[in-house]
């Protein structure tokens, strides 16, 4: 997640690990994480560049390459982690093009939940 989210980013959510959820990353405004039903305002302000870097990390350097992916609302970077992007999509025919000024990012992890269900009977 380090090399995904940027050493700083990281260094500023690295605690809550264990238990994070979500990563709501909006260019100029904090970031927000999410343990289960908890949110946190992290002491960071998101730049232009960190969306940037982390897409172009989650995309191998590509973000066009990958772009046939982003047509699901998502891209996926392994383990189970989700990144939503919103920006200017570029659409012709049905078919996407291209994304250009991004301006956020949503980053999803997967976490097992462990409950007791009792199931009632019908």
């Amino acid at each position: 997640m380090e090399k995904l989210l940027g050493q700083t980013l990281y260094g500023k959510i690295s605690k809550y690990m264990d238990n994070l959820c979500e990563i709501r990353i909006r260019k100029g405004k904090p970031v927000y994480i999410f343990l289960g039903n908890q949110s946190i305002k992290i002491d960071y302000v998101a730049k232009e560049n960190d969306i940037e870097n982390l897409l172009s990390v989650a995309s191998n350097r590509s973000v066009y390459a990958v772009s046939d992916k982003l047509v699901n609302g998502f891209l996926p970077y392994g383990k189970g982690v989700r990144i939503g992007l919103c920006g200017e999509w570029i659409f012709e025919k049905g078919k996407l093009l291209s994304i250009k000024n991004y301006s956020s990012l949503n980053v999803r992890l997967s976490k097992e939940i462990r409950k007791t269900v009792t199931l009632l009977p019908f």
